[in-house]
């Protein structure tokens, strides 16, 4: 695919939005098709909008903007701090859609849930609890779908709901750059998903009403015919609030569960595979529990919020989670035959490398280095896969800065293969 090079040379050499968008001449443009690059600003106009978006700033607000009202009138505006992250976010849902397969339009929920996350950011407005249950409701359908059906050019159904007008209008309205329609679309599709919910509600009650006219007409003649009316009511109060419940916890806690013990096997085999050398990793699944995934994921997700703040304290303090990771990991394999003492003691190398690392080098949004090794770089592009919920692409790049950090032979080290996996 065309790479468009033809940039102003002192934009050109910035190669990250945080240092572009300091430069008053300059602007950063965004791509999942092609490297986001940095512009002059007299050039926006010759860069092609099929394939960057330039002015993330306000194309960001306009999206977030029209998605609140959509949701919530009359508020019209949200002005969110991670503005770039939204634009790719969008553009790489677009992206996936469009690939039309059923694999990808499973990756794309993701994205698109990832999204409408954002609107946290629109403070200054409270949505209402109910808007925000709605918002809840449509995130849990997107991101863990119990049913894709596909089929091209036709229908997309995410659990039973017809989303494909929805969906082809969303993509339309990115292909015409409108993206205030972009954002109304969004909010159209968590509609679509919410009032499927209410509208199975309704059939529900009406199921039971009709169930009690029923018992009603048929006890008439009995003495006891309130009596006999209010246990049946009884009986099915308790059975659909027994089915409802029960089967929704227990399946959110088993979905959940599950999730878990996949993004945990996923990352800690990339980061494995990238990191250590000479030695074939067992699946990690095999030998940690559903529970013990859960404690890893929460520790994860604590690295990961701290090294997104791109600040040297939340740095170290990012890789001192981890190196409570695998320690943690190896004691827990030491006790599973799928492993031997070998792994269990590179894992606790790697643990005592992140413990108190040395001689470290900081400088805000360039520079991250340990031991003379820039380390930034691969910690960055590492995060940004998390929030996109790519977690082995996480390991992989998270293991590039461990295989470049960690000297010992065990270990390989890595220098330019970012580029081979992604």
């Amino acid at each position: 695919m065309k790479t468009y090079q033809k940039i102003h040379r002192s934009c050109q050499r910035l190669n990250s939005s945080e240092i572009c968008e300091k430069q008053s001449e300059c602007t950063w443009c965004i791509s999942v098709t092609n490297p986001s690059i940095c512009v002059s600003n007299n050039e926006i106009k010759s860069i092609p909008t099929s394939v960057f978006i330039c002015d993330a700033f306000h194309t960001s607000q306009q999206i977030m903007s029209s998605l609140l009202f959509s949701l919530s009138p009359p508020h019209n505006y949200c002005a969110p701090k991670n503005y770039n992250e939204i634009i790719y976010l969008s553009s790489l849902f677009i992206y996936e859609l469009q690939e039309e397969n059923g694999d990808t339009i499973e990756n794309a929920l993701h994205h698109l849930a990832d999204l409408i996350v954002y609107l946290s950011q629109c403070s200054d407005y409270d949505l209402t609890e109910e808007i925000r249950s709605n918002i809840e409701f449509s995130l849990n359908i997107l991101r863990n779908p119990k049913q894709i059906y596909y089929n091209a050019g036709n229908e997309i159904k995410i659990n039973g709901i017809e989303l494909y007008n929805e969906i082809t209008d969303l993509i339309k309205s990115k292909e015409l750059n409108d993206f205030v329609l972009f954002g109304r679309n969004i909010g159209n599709i968590i509609k679509k998903i919410f009032n499927s919910l209410k509208n199975n509600k309704e059939k529900i009650n009406l199921t039971k009403n009709e169930n009690l006219k029923s018992v009603s007409s048929s006890s008439n003649s009995n003495n006891n015919n309130e009596e006999k009316k209010k246990e049946v009511s009884e009986i099915l109060d308790q059975n659909l609030l027994h089915i409802s419940k029960e089967s929704s916890n227990n399946q959110n806690k088993n979905d959940e569960s599950s999730l878990s013990q996949q993004i945990v096997s996923e990352a800690l085999e990339g980061i494995f595979d990238m990191a250590i050398a000479n030695f074939d990793i067992p699946p990690i699944s095999e030998c940690i529990s559903k529970e013990k995934s859960e404690i890893i994921l929460t520790h994860l997700n604590t690295a990961i919020d701290l090294l997104s703040q791109d600040q040297l304290v939340n740095y170290l303090s990012g890789l001192e989670e981890f190196s409570l990771i695998f320690k943690s990991l190896s004691e827990e394999i030491s006790h599973c035959k799928k492993f031997s003492a070998t792994h269990s003691r590179i894992l606790l190398n790697l643990s005592k490398k992140l413990e108190d690392p040395h001689d470290v080098e900081y400088n805000e949004g360039r520079i991250f280095k340990i031991n003379n090794t820039e380390l930034r770089h691969d910690i960055v592009s590492a995060v940004g896969d998390w929030h996109r919920r790519m977690w082995g692409g996480f390991g992989f790049k998270f293991g590039i800065a461990l295989a470049k950090l960690t000297q010992a032979g065990e270990v390989k080290i890595l220098k330019e293969i970012s580029h081979q996996r992604k």
